[in-house]
C-alpha cells in the first residue's frame, strides 16, 4: 500500500513464491475506515489464503483496477496471461466520504 509517497510492503514467505508456468489466484480487499471503526484496511490473498494485512499508508481515494506486468530481466520474451478481473463495490456504500 502507498499513500503520500510513503509505502508499506509485505514480503511473502517462500511458501507463496510465484513460480513460472503455474496458475495463481491473487486478490485483495480494501475497506474504508468509516466501515471499520476509523481504520483503513487492505487484506492480500494468494490462492484464497490471507498472506498480509495493511493498516498503514492505505490510500483513502477510490481505486481503479489495472493489470500490469513488470520484469527486471531484459533477456527473452516475457508474458503474462490473465483469465479474469473482478472489481466490486459494496451496494449502497459510498467510498467518497470524509472520516
Amino acid at each position: 500500500t502507498e499513500s503520500g509517497d510513503t509505502e508499506t510492503e509485505t514480503v511473502l514467505a517462500s511458501t507463496h513464491d510465484l513460480t513460472d508456468g503455474t496458475f495463481v489466484t491473487l486478490g485483495f480487499t480494501a475497506t474504508k475506515g468509516k466501515l471499520t471503526g476509523g481504520t483503513e484496511v487492505v487484506k492480500f490473498f494468494v490462492d484464497k489464503q490471507l498472506v498480509g494485512t495493511h493498516t498503514a499508508n492505505v490510500p483513502t481515494a477510490n481505486i481503479t483496477p489495472a493489470i500490469i506486468s513488470v520484469s527486471g530481466d531484459a533477456t527473452g520474451t516475457k508474458s503474462m496471461g490473465v483469465d479474469y478481473v473482478l472489481a466490486a463495490q459494496d451496494r449502497g456504500v459510498s467510498y467518497n466520504i470524509s472520516v
